[in-house]
C-alpha cells in the first residue's frame, strides 16, 4: 500500500496547476482509475493472504462449519489456501461477507478482521464498486457506481476518474490510506 500511495501522491502532482498534464485531464483521470483497480487489487490479495495464513494456525473452526476432518489443526499455508479454494475462487461480495466468513471459519476471537473499523469497510467496499464499473462497465456496476456517488453527495455524472482524482488530497489518496490503516489493524 505504500508504493500505492507514493504513485497516487506522484500521479496527483502530475495534474495539479503546472503539472506535466494539467491540459490533459483524461490523462490523470484514467492512470486514478488504473490505480484504483490496482488498490482494489492489492487489498483483495492482502486480506485473502491474512485470512489463509490466519487459518493456517488452527483449522479447528473451519472444521466444525464444514464437518471435515481436518488433521492437524496446524497446516501449511498452502494447505489452507487450497482449503478456501477447493471449490473455486476465493471472492467476497464485500467487507461484511469477508469479515462474516471470517468469523464463522476462523471464529470471532481468531479473526484478524473484527479489528476493521468501519472506515476501512468503508474504503474496501467503495474501491471495490471503483474497480467494478472500471473494469466491467455493466449495468449493475454502473448502478452501484450512481449509488455511491449519491452516499458521498457528489454528482451523478461524475466519472470514475474524476471522483477519484477530487479533492486535495485526493479521494484515491484517502481511500489508500484507509486501506493501509486497515491492513495495520489486520496484521499489527
Amino acid at each position: 500500500m505504500e508504493v500505492l500511495r507514493q504513485l497516487v501522491d506522484e500521479v496527483s502532482g502530475f495534474g495539479a496547476d503546472g503539472g506535466a498534464w494539467a491540459a490533459s485531464a483524461w490523462k490523470v483521470h484514467a492512470l486514478f482509475e488504473l490505480l484504483a483497480v490496482r488498490a482494489y487489487t492489492a487489498w483483495e490479495s492482502f486480506s485473502h493472504d491474512v485470512l489463509i495464513l490466519t487459518l493456517a494456525k488452527d483449522t479447528t473452526r473451519l472444521a466444525q462449519e464444514t464437518g471435515l476432518s481436518i488433521k492437524p489443526k496446524r497446516v501449511t499455508a498452502d494447505m489452507a489456501g487450497a482449503l478456501l479454494t477447493a471449490r473455486g475462487y476465493l471472492e467476497f461480495r464485500d467487507a461484511a461477507d469477508l469479515k462474516g466468513r471470517a468469523r464463522r471459519w476462523l471464529g470471532q476471537a481468531q479473526s484478524p478482521f473484527e479489528n476493521m473499523q468501519p472506515a476501512d469497510v468503508n474504503a474496501a467496499d467503495d474501491l471495490r464498486e471503483l474497480r467494478n464499473v472500471i473494469v466491467h462497465r455493466s449495468r449493475q456496476s454502473e448502478q452501484k457506481y450512481r449509488d455511491l456517488l449519491r452516499r458521498r453527495q457528489v454528482a451523478a455524472q461524475t466519472l470514475p476518474g474524476e471522483y477519484l482524482h477530487d479533492g486535495n488530497p485526493t479521494r484515491l489518496h484517502g481511500y489508500v490510506e484507509q486501506l493501509r490503516l486497515a491492513a495495520g489493524r489486520l496484521v499489527p
